[in-house]
């Protein structure tokens, strides 16, 4: 089979061969809509292969029910995936400076549908209920007694909490509910059981009954929910997973602040190691909980949505060089550098300001809350217009630049950044090490701004290896880091505890070297020795 590029260039023949008849006769597809789809399939086994990437032919592609989907990708069942290892802007290629060879499915799923990487949720014998318990609002901006919220809805800038949410509302198999302390109808008095019986769903209507006791499959808490006396079973066969917040400083603040050895079924972390950290000693479990039963500790990855970080259709359409995002100080030494940096006028990268930590709302918002979370309310305005600032500026970036900070976490950064077509310029993450080599710019966080410049500058000279990078990242985002897919992973934990499962899943692999908590005397593996930023690392 002889294949060609748009613009009528014959490409290399492909590594993988495979039938195009069936997949698109199944699909019921015109001529022209089956030539759009072939080139994309063929583009994809057009690649270089990279033998143990995740992103491989063998991926098992569920088919979802047809209702809450948003796009169908059916059109792509069947058909073989090879993991993108580069795209060939080659011959024919090299003087489209404009991107033009990006594929069609490289943009907003929403606007141009799925392309054939996405994560597909599997197909499950029933809809999973599930109840994200939550915070409307914090203690110290409205009168409680209880400990600061950690995750207020009001207050915090940080969609990360509600964008799982989101994308459970757009999960075929999930009906969800959102509701906690601070929110109408919850009675801060009692405990968790006492409410989740008396629920009434804000959908059932005038005059329905409350759902009882365990309505739900699973509780869902983040980081910490009001007093810790407050929380109790949730009663029935109703689960409760936790998500760990994260663990600065020693292991006492995810051990300790933010766990729940005797109320929660699942633990999860947003970080492989962290859960290797804080959770991997059965021993210490045992001897500072007596009565503690085992949990499934679960590793899900920090993600987002692709409806809200997308690439722009073509690369020119990119504005800006390089831009350093997030928050800088000893933590993110990388960040601290290049921000340094700019205020000094040594380096060309700019600078996405940082629009600080809360959101404040006036008095009458605090005394008439809703009875639940609605993304289309007006008082989740400001936090959906500084998520749309933040993706405008890793789409309109060539090179986004940021850090894993001293933990070498796989902050969210990283899947933002792939999703937006934006190539990471900083350090590897612990977890998928391998593949994350294959698509970021690596720095280290000891380099001065002279060797920070010289290496985006290296990138930014070689404009089809960058937006190889870019392609290359962008797929495997979009199969691995989605909150589509975080969501299907937490319900195959959920399915695994039922099943009697018990103990660690970590489903990405991750390494355990040298890296450091943020503290003084802060958590590092015995092995690395305390000098330098990572002790052995770096020296």
């Amino acid at each position: 089979m002889k294949l060609f590029s748009p613009s009528g260039s014959p490409l290399a023949s492909p590594r993988t061969s495979f039938s195009m008849g069936s997949p698109l006769k199944a699909a019921g597809m015109s001529r022209r809509t089956s030539r759009v789809l072939v080139f994309a399939a063929i583009s994809s086994a057009a690649l270089l292969f990279l033998g143990s990437s995740p992103l491989r032919a063998s991926v098992v592609r569920h088919s979802a029910a047809p209702e809450g989907r948003p796009h169908d990708r059916s059109i792509y069942d069947g058909l073989p995936l090879p993991p993108i290892r580069s795209w060939p802007f080659g011959a024919g290629a090299q003087g489209d400076e404009e991107g033009e060879w990006f594929p069609d499915w490289f943009g907003n799923v929403d606007e141009i549908g799925p392309s054939p990487y996405d994560y597909v949720p599997r197909r499950r014998e029933r809809k999973a209920r599930v109840l994200f318990l939550t915070e409307y609002n914090d203690c110290k901006t409205h009168q409680h007694a209880r400990p600061a919220s950690l995750l207020p809805y009001l207050e915090r800038m940080n969609t990360a909490l509600y964008e799982i949410v989101d994308a459970a509302l757009r999960h075929a198999y999930v009906e969800v509910d959102v509701w906690g302390l601070g929110w109408k109808g919850w009675d801060a008095s009692q405990p968790v059981s006492y409410n989740l019986a008396r629920r009434v769903l804000p959908s059932a209507g005038p005059g329905a009954e409350p759902v009882g006791t365990g309505y739900w499959d699973v509780v869902w808490t983040f980081a910490r929910f009001g007093e810790d006396e407050m929380m109790d079973l949730p009663g029935g066969k109703t689960l409760h997973l936790h998500q760990i917040g994260d663990c600065h400083g020693d292991m006492s603040t995810c051990r300790v602040n933010g766990w729940y050895p005797r109320t929660s079924n699942i633990t999860i972390t947003k970080y492989a190691h962290e859960l290797f950290d804080a959770f991997g000693s059965y021993d210490w479990l045992q001897s500072n909980y007596p009565s503690f039963e085992m949990q499934l500790f679960g590793h899900s990855p920090d993600a987002a949505n692709e409806w809200d970080f997308y690439p722009p259709r073509r690369w020119a359409d990119k504005t800006r060089d390089a831009t350093v995002l997030g928050f800088d100080g000893s933590f993110y030494p990388i960040r601290t550098t290049v921000t340094d940096a700019i205020r000094e006028g040594t380096t060309f990268i700019e600078r996405h300001q940082h629009p600080g930590y809360t959101i404040s709302h006036s008095d009458d918002i605090y005394r008439h809350p809703p009875a639940t979370y609605d993304p289309a309310s007006p008082t989740y305005e400001k936090h959906v217009a500084t998520r749309k600032d933040f993706a405008k500026s890793m789409r309109d970036s060539r090179v986004c630049v940021f850090d894993s900070a001293l933990e070498r976490k796989a902050i969210r950064k990283y899947a933002q950044a792939l999703l937006s077509g934006c190539v990471i310029a900083g350090d590897l993450p612990t977890q998928h090490e391998r593949e994350f080599r294959d698509f970021v710019i690596q720095l280290e966080p000891e380099w001065e701004i002279d060797r920070i410049n010289a290496a985006i500058r290296a990138a930014l000279a070689d404009p089809l290896e960058l937006k190889r990078k870019a392609l290359a990242g962008f797929a495997f985002a979009r199969q691995y880091y989605t909150n589509l897919a975080k969501v299907d992973g937490v319900l195959d934990l959920v399915s695994e505890y039922r099943a009697g499962a018990r103990g660690y899943v970590w489903p990405a692999g991750f390494s355990a070297k040298c890296r450091t908590y943020w503290s003084e005397g802060g958590y590092r593996p015995p092995w690395c020795g305390t000098e330098g930023m990572r002790g052995l690392e770096g020296r």
